[in-house]
């Protein structure tokens, strides 16, 4: 087997190559606006990962400090997510 490294510069060229023919190809437009759907996606599994976090850390600072009516607010803040 033959274990010759390709370098790193020549695979990018060949991707970027590879990538401009299929967007250009009869199914580029679809696989536009599936990219783009893909990365709003990705952006609002992003978006609701940071509303968690701080909905987490609220609930929890609510146990740590005993804030019975913020602890339940919390909760249901928490369940409804």
């Amino acid at each position: 087997m033959n274990n010759q490294r390709i370098p790193l510069k020549l695979t990018a060229t060949r991707f970027i190559r590879a990538v401009k023919l299929f967007m250009t190809s009869d199914v580029g437009g679809r696989a536009k606006f599936l990219l783009c759907a893909l990365v709003a996606l990705f952006g609002g599994i992003s978006a609701l990962n940071v509303v968690n976090s701080f909905v987490g850390r609220h609930f929890i600072t609510a146990i740590a400090e005993r804030q019975t009516a913020e602890f339940i607010r919390q909760a249901i803040v928490y369940s409804t997510e």
